[in-house]
């Protein structure tokens, strides 16, 4: 097994409602590639599960849904040094598509694990934020 690279939170409710076997295919691929598992689901406190796992060490943090997913996990991330991954599986998908990410959660985790980078602006803070391709950090 690779080193423990960083955390993927899967969102299994999210709108675009993968089969089961893209489900289970995509939580091997992303366990292979060294990133822990977490299915988000009542009582899962994800803002809680990040700062602790920043407090270890690791700052990839990848979402797996779709754009609230990616709103849950990007807002822990803001002000620190960590890295968001998206893997677009939601209805819409709007924040991977304004950044031109790809839309096939194979291609979105190939992008995360290249490590591929771009700064992207966001709201009106300071984050460092890695969108599945790009590194991100803006400042306002």
């Amino acid at each position: 097994m690779p080193n423990r690279r960083g955390v993927l939170f899967l969102n299994p409710s999210s709108g675009a409602k993968l089969p089961v076997t893209d489900v289970s295919a995509l939580e091997s691929a992303a366990r292979d590639g060294g990133l822990d598992v977490i299915r988000i689901a009542k009582g899962v406190d994800v803002a809680a599960v990040i700062r602790e796992q920043m407090r270890l060490g690791l700052n990839l943090f990848v979402a797996a849904g779709g754009d609230g997913t990616i709103n849950a996990v990007i807002q822990p991330l803001i002000n620190s040094e960590a890295t968001l991954g998206v893997v677009p599986v939601g209805t819409f998908n709007h924040f991977a598509r304004d950044l031109g990410l790809p839309l096939h959660w194979r291609d979105a985790l190939d992008v995360v694990f290249s490590g591929d980078t771009r700064h992207t602006r966001l709201s009106q803070r300071s984050a460092s934020i890695h969108t599945s391709r790009w590194q991100s950090r803006a400042t306002i």
